[in-house]
């Protein structure tokens, strides 16, 4: 909305909803630690992107599930 506002994690001066849950360093690294196998490495910076890659088909009912479980569960905690 025009404020400048400081990312309560690493202290870089914006805070949009992809720097705040996944371009932080902090929270990219977290992100990538619980996401890293059932993503194999398609996790990006992106909001979108990353959306996206866990909506696709390529993974199993179960691992899409425990995919969108813990997304929703790191984005509550950050």
């Amino acid at each position: 909305w025009g404020q400048t506002h400081i990312c309560p994690v690493c202290g870089e001066s914006y805070k949009t909803r992809d720097h705040l849950f996944l371009a932080c360093p902090f929270t990219f690294t977290v992100w990538t630690m619980l996401m890293n196998q059932f993503l194999e490495g398609r996790i990006n910076h992106d909001w979108s992107r990353t959306v996206a890659s866990f909506r696709s088909n390529r993974l199993s009912k179960l691992d899409a599930q425990l995919v969108k479980m813990a997304f929703q569960a790191s984005i509550y905690w950050i």
